[in-house]
Parts: structure tokens; sequence; C-alpha cells
């Protein structure tokens, strides 16, 4: 999928993906995984949710990498924070208080980069990806990834053929699959609202899976 794709959803304000309220299903599993303050949490295509500013406020320090510097602009402003600019090997890096967005590819992160990362919350990162880009997506983003870090994903389910997407649906067996570094443990599976379509999808349900990158073998 083209960096332009998402660049033009974001110019015209096309972004059913945003959660203005944030994401409840992050606010009650997070706790469980035990991460202690002052944490680096990794989120990858983070856009502007107000995920970041949760976290943050449980003690946590935040990277974040998103292509759109309309959506990290917006992020900022939206907390009444002026971030300072500086040139990233990626793009651009806007740093304030807990939180660093850098404006760039999440495809080009190197582990270095993340090497300082002891957690990560991606609920809109793998399930904005098309199925021939999810395997890049598990080896290149999630892993480069340090061992031990620990974190929540937040996948959809609905008929594939119900909706072309994004998000797309990510089943469990696909999802193993993608990270068995990780060893995946679902804790929560909810289904669709009896009223609701769901991020952009007829009646979509949501599964909470629990991961913590392995050491490589």
């Amino acid at each position: 999928m083209d960096p332009a794709f998402w660049l033009e959803r974001w110019a015209r304000g096309d972004i059913p993906w945003h959660q203005p309220e944030g994401n409840a299903l992050l606010r009650r599993h997070w706790d469980g995984l035990g991460l202690p303050a002052g944490s680096l949490v990794f989120v990858p295509l983070c856009g502007k949710s107000p995920d970041l500013a949760w976290l943050a406020a449980r003690g946590h320090r935040i990277l974040g990498i998103e292509l759109s510097a309309l959506a990290i602009r917006d992020f900022f402003a939206e907390r009444g924070l002026e971030p300072r600019r500086r040139p990233h090997r990626l793009g651009w890096a806007h740093e304030a208080g807990p939180y660093c967005l850098i404006e760039g590819d999440a495809f080009a992160l190197q582990p270095q980069e993340l090497a300082e990362c002891a957690g990560f919350y991606d609920r809109a990162a793998l399930v904005a990806l098309p199925p021939a880009m999810r395997g890049r997506y598990a080896r290149e983003v999630l892993g480069a990834l340090p061992p031990g870090c620990r974190g929540l994903l937040i996948t959809i389910e609905f008929p594939e053929a119900a909706h072309p997407g994004p998000p797309f649906p990510v089943g469990e067996d696909e999802l193993r699959a993608l990270l068995p570094a990780f060893a995946p443990v679902l804790i929560e599976r909810v289904g669709p609202p009896e009223d609701a379509t769901g991020a952009g999808s007829p009646r979509s349900g949501s599964a909470v899976w629990r991961l913590v990158r392995g050491r490589p073998r």
C-alpha cells in the first residue's frame, strides 16, 4: 500500500480508524503487562491517537512513528504542546514531554532505534496492512523489537469478503503464523456491538493479544 494513500486520507480527514475517545481494550488490559513507569513504549502507525496520552499518563515514555506530519501536528496541538522538531534519519523527530513521534516510514526502522523499548502497542498498524505486507511488517517492524519486549496487539475480525479494507481482518491462525517469536496469547475476544459497523467495516469484532518477544534462536 503506497504511502501516498495514507497521506491523502489524512489530508482530506478521511480517517475512520481514529478513535477520539481512545481504546477501551487498551485501558482494560495494559496494566496486566506489568511494565514499570518510565518504560519506553513503541507505537507503530500511531496517528494522533489519544492512546499515546493515556500511556504517557501511566508513566511511560512514548516512541511513535507515523507517515503523516498532519497527524503528528494535530496530536501535539490538541494537547497544547509545542514540540521540538529535529532532523532524523527517517525524516523528522517531534519531541515534547514524554513523546518522541518520528515522521517517517516504519518499515525503515532499524533494531538499534528500538533497542530501548520495553513495551509496544499495536491497534492500527497490522490491521491497516493488506495480506501481502503483513509478513514484512512482522519481520521488519515488530521483529526489530528487542528480546523481552512485551505489548498488546488488537486485531479486528469480520468475514473477509464483507469489506475490502483497510482495515483488514486478521484471524488467529494467521497471527500465530506471523508472530511465532512473540508466543501470542489471546486475552479477550469481543463480538461486534449490536448497532455498530466498527472502524469502517461491517459488524467487526476485536481480539486482544498479549505478545512477548522471545530471544532469536
